[in-house]
């Protein structure tokens, strides 16, 4: 799930992601049935390196800095929540649908 914090804190996406360390490559895909992206990136989960090379794909592939990503939940597991500031939610998923089928929208 992606959200819109309170306008009174600024700009931030909240997304919820599945990652696959040790992948023969980078990528991002969204998951429709599970309503969450996925994303690989080549470093194993072996001393912080595969969170360190999610926070830098993240950071290129929306166009922010480093130090804008952060993991608030997961640091240890596949299921990992990221907090990107200064980036609504709807920019984080127009930038991410770049890399992979975009989100399917809700009607009202």
């Amino acid at each position: 799930m992606t959200r819109i914090a309170d306008p009174s804190e600024g700009a931030q996406a909240r997304l919820e992601l599945w990652v696959r360390p040790a992948s023969s490559r980078r990528s991002v895909e969204w998951d429709r049935w599970r309503g969450r992206w996925n994303v690989s990136v080549r470093s194993a989960a072996k001393d912080g390196a595969a969170n360190q090379e999610l926070r830098e794909f993240l950071a290129e592939t929306l166009g922010v800095s480093l130090s804008q990503v952060r993991i608030v939940r997961g640091q240890a597991s596949h299921a990992k929540t990221v907090e990107v500031v200064g980036l609504g939610a709807v920019s984080a998923i127009e930038r991410l649908s770049g890399y992979a089928e975009p989100p399917p929208r809700h009607e009202s």
